[in-house]
């Protein structure tokens, strides 16, 4: 596992963080969530870790050597499942605008 900074600004960061407080009940029973953003951006299939005792980066499978790289929607939704307070695994699926976040393992601390 990589460590990946969490974003400082994202025109997704909101309507994510929203999605995520709207559907915290299916992500806490492991369902998929459904996100609809803009079409476009990088395309990418990733497992990341979120940990409570790190605010600076998420944890991720992604296999790249240039952070700058990493698919900037998931970095937005690693983001936003952190300022919720999740903490745990994630899958998180981004295409052409739809992206996917589905607990692997995972906790809530409210």
């Amino acid at each position: 596992m990589r460590e990946i900074p969490y974003t400082i600004r994202s025109k997704f960061f909101r309507v994510i963080e929203d999605d995520l407080h709207r559907h915290r009940s299916q992500i806490n029973a492991g369902l998929a969530v459904q996100i609809i953003l803009k079409p476009g951006g990088y395309n990418g299939d990733t497992i990341v870790a979120i940990r409570s005792r790190n605010s600076l980066t998420f944890e991720t499978d992604w296999p790249g050597r240039d952070y700058t790289r990493f698919p900037q929607r998931i970095r937005a939704a690693a983001t936003a499942l952190h300022y919720c307070q999740f903490q745990g695994l994630f899958r998180i699926i981004h295409k052409d605008g739809m992206l996917v976040i589905q607990a692997i393992q995972s906790k809530v601390s409210r």
